[in-house]
């Protein structure tokens, strides 16, 4: 039964999903898409226009409703934040972006900076 109702909800999931997105092109009156369905101008690699061009094509994974195409633009856009501190010489790496994020999680874990 339990294995019935998760196939059930994926098939009403991917349904919505499907649905969702017929209605976006529809509206759009797009007869001609790609992987996105909004309009994203591209970024320079190495610029932070480039990590802005991933954000929004992550949001635009979103919207569709496409889970594996939101985390590869996550993906895109660790390598986008990589090559911009690369580029932009500031002597830091993911490595240390981490760090600091990690810092930061348990600064508001425990409730204070200090």
């Amino acid at each position: 039964m339990r294995i019935l109702l998760i196939s059930i909800y994926y098939q009403l999931g991917q349904y919505i999903t499907i649905h969702t997105m017929e209605k976006i092109v529809q509206e759009k009156k797009i007869t001609d898409i790609g992987y996105h369905i909004d309009t994203i101008k591209k970024g320079t690699l190495g610029e932070s226009s480039k990590i802005q061009e991933e954000l929004e094509e992550f949001l635009d994974a979103e919207k569709q409703g496409c889970k594996l195409m939101a985390l590869l633009e996550l993906a895109d856009m660790v390598g986008a934040i990589e090559v911009y501190l690369e580029k932009k010489k500031y002597g830091l790496t993911l490595e240390d972006l981490i760090k600091m994020s990690t810092i930061t999680k348990r600064a508001f874990t425990n409730g204070h900076r200090t």
